[in-house]
């Protein structure tokens, strides 16, 4: 994708501090609280803008170009994975607000195809352990869902409408000091899955306000889906979710300081027929109804002065799950409520060739954990850059591993990680800028099922992640592609959802005044996947290309796209065929 630099530089308040501070003249970048260039930073801080972005059906889509991750599809739960690490161990943002859930037995992962991807003006991706800046859930890295800020553009209305029941619609209301916006996404059909989010928005100077419902209806993950599933009634999901931040800046002398007050409350409502026995699972697995709600309030102050920063965090989490298990028409309930108090401070320093990063979280029931950051930046007689970077992190476990009356564990312990990463850099100013980055990442203390008996969560596992990422960027195209090995405990099976290797191109190009041309492309390498009806099994390679033809003028936009040119038939889950080859139309006008 491409990457520009008055979007870098306005990465990091809108993470940290959210809406207020994204201003175009702001010279932060993710991974720092501080005052700093791109360059300077040292590490991975990647940008989907908003052409490129808009132009895909879904959340997952938009970040296929990027090949140091790996997006499941938007049916059922779309996981993300960070440099092969996983899901629950990526701090999601939405401007500013933690998005990630506690009480889903993905340990907290994030669901990508919550969000309409319409209703986002841009993504930002850092790679790297990121806890000494973000706190538990970043030990991988951190992605950022910003929505538009107020530009003063007026009223907008705008329609899409595509194959396999793609339907879409949008409006907004865009003054000088806030902006109102409200989408509609309809998407899949019949067995394949299919999704509806509504969402509403409201940016002002000073506040972003979220409000969305998400509803899906898809096979159960383990069940072989459309190709293989012995049951066919489908699994549903309906959940409704507020992300709310508020934040105010003032000068004391020569300091800056800085506060923000946040809000995430998420309730889900699923039924789940279960899945037949197979060979994976001579069981299988019972028909679930559940509800789970969750809410989390936040609060943070900075202060800033000169080349170093404090600051203190507050954030409490409350939530509680509601399910029933039906065993031969017998239904045995499996309840949890459970809250957790965390108190943290931190602090920053950083000159012009190093940074470092120092964070203390007081997680209620276990004891204080550091996390720590430190980063060496030098520029040789060339410009080219090079960087060295060491971060340790920590998650303590999700309220489903910790809670769960069947397989939870209140004796688990805080996952664990230690990251090294080494990169060189061209110029910025090159007409074509690469970046090589090799990186590894220990994790230990993870938190893995035992069969048992009695069957319940454990802390065992250790994993070792290495990689090697290569980047070309210039004005109007980029070429990426990462490398893998994975360093497992003796006995344990490979990783699911996690491929080997990816390389992704893409190029965004003006045509003319009014016309640009988009296309990418993703070559995805042998995943590891297993379900009930089907045990184990390697994924073949594939490689997808998607178009678009984008029309530009002063009061009106079009987009004509072409997702899967080639129609590849392939699968990131087993027995979940991929969209085939679709034409997808949209256009909005301004009023």
């Amino acid at each position: 994708m491409r990457c520009a630099a008055p979007a870098v530089r306005a990465f990091a308040l809108g993470l940290l501090v959210g809406p207020a501070a994204a201003q175009e003249d702001t010279v932060y970048v993710t991974g720092s609280r501080l005052p700093v260039s791109a360059p300077a930073l040292g590490q991975e801080a990647r940008i989907v803008e908003r052409d490129v972005m808009r132009a895909a059906p879904s959340l997952p889509d938009a970040l296929r170009g990027l090949s140091e991750l790996h997006a499941d599809p938007p049916r059922g739960f779309a996981s993300l994975y960070l440099r092969g690490a996983d899901p629950n161990h990526t701090a999601v943002f939405l401007d500013g607000v933690k998005v990630n859930d506690p009480t889903n037995p993905r340990g907290g992962g994030f669901d990508l195809g919550m969000i309409d991807v319409q209703a986002l003006d841009r993504l930002e991706v850092l790679a790297g352990a990121s806890s000494a800046i973000y706190g538990a859930d970043a030990m991988a890295g951190v992605l950022g869902l910003v929505s538009a800020p107020p530009r003063g553009s007026g009223l907008r209305v705008g329609a899409g409408i595509g194959g396999l029941g793609y339907r879409s619609a949008n409006a907004s209301y865009d003054a000088q000091k806030a902006r109102i916006s409200a989408s509609t996404l309809e998407d899949g059909e019949g067995e394949a899955g299919e999704r509806r989010i509504r969402m509403l928005s409201l940016r002002a100077p000073q506040l972003a306000l979220h409000a969305w419902r998400h509803e899906s209806a898809a096979f159960p993950e383990d069940s072989g889906g459309p190709r293989h599933a012995v049951l066919r009634e489908l699994e549903r999901r309906d959940t409704t979710s507020f992300a709310g931040s508020a934040q105010a800046q003032m000068s004391a002398g020569a300091a800056t300081v800085r506060a923000r007050l946040g809000l995430f409350d998420q309730e889900s409502d699923s039924a789940s027929p279960g899945v037949a026995a197979g060979i994976r699972d001579p069981a299988g697995l019972p028909p679930v109804l559940s509800t789970s709600r969750f809410n989390r309030w936040s609060a943070s102050a900075t202060a800033e002065l000169g080349p170093g920063l404090a600051g203190v965090e507050w954030q409490r989490e409350d939530g509680s799950l509601e399910s029933s298990l039906s065993f031969g028409g017998v239904a045995v309930p499996a309840n949890f409520s459970l809250e957790r108090e965390t108190r943290s401070i931190f602090m920053e320093a950083r000159r012009a060739f190093l940074q470092a990063g120092l964070r203390l979280d007081d997680v209620e029931g276990y004891a204080r954990r550091a996390s720590a950051l430190l980063g060496l930046t030098h520029t040789l007689a060339n410009g080219a850059a090079l960087a060295l970077r060491a971060g340790s992190g920590f998650k303590p476990p999700s309220f489903f591993a910790l809670g769960h009356p069947l397989v939870g564990n209140p004796a688990l312990q805080p996952e664990r990680s230690t990251s090294t990463e080494a990169s060189i850099a061209t110029p910025e100013q090159a007409s074509i800028r690469h970046r090589v980055t090799a990186f590894r990442s220990d994790y230990s203390n993870l938190i893995d099922f035992d069969a048992g008996p009695p069957p319940r969560l454990v802390n065992r596992s250790e994993v070792r992640i290495e990689g090697l990422h290569y980047l070309a960027q210039s004005r109007y195209a980029s070429l990426g592609a990462s490398r893998f090995r994975y360093e497992l405990p003796e006995g344990a099976g490979p990783l699911r959802s996690r491929p080997r290797s990816k390389v992704t191109g893409s190029v965004n190009a003006p045509l003319s005044e009014e016309f640009s041309f988009l296309a990418s492309g993703a070559r995805v390498g042998r995943v590891f996947d297993s379900s009930i009806p089907t045990g184990g099994q390697v994924l073949d390679p594939y490689f997808v290309v998607d178009l678009a033809l984008r029309y530009r003028a002063r009061r009106r936009e079009a987009l004509l796209a072409l997702d899967n040119v080639f129609d590849r038939d392939y699968e990131q889950f087993i027995g979940f065929p991929a969209p085939g080859r679709r034409l997808r139309l949209a256009v909005s006008f301004a009023l």
